[in-house]
């Protein structure tokens, strides 16, 4: 498995002995970061690591949600 940059910010979050200021820059840096390691974040210790990853949680369900709207009107139009 390639290393990929991602993929070194998501070790550092999930190590809970980096500091907090590390782990939340680590997080902003990350280009989209699976709903998997959001939901993992969600359930962490650190309150401002929980608070950023529910913002990106949300707006990742939201992208997910517009993406399935869109795709359902396509179909729709091409059923038509």
């Amino acid at each position: 498995m390639p290393i990929t940059p991602d993929s070194v910010f998501r070790s550092v979050l999930m190590d809970r002995r980096t500091p907090l200021n590390i782990r939340l820059q680590a997080l902003q840096s990350m280009s989209r970061p699976s709903l998997r390691l959001l939901y993992k974040l969600v359930r962490d210790k650190s309150v401002k690591v929980r608070f950023e990853a529910a913002k990106l949680l949300a707006l990742e369900l939201t992208r997910k949600e517009m993406r399935k709207r869109a795709k359902e009107r396509n179909s729709a139009k091409d059923n038509q």
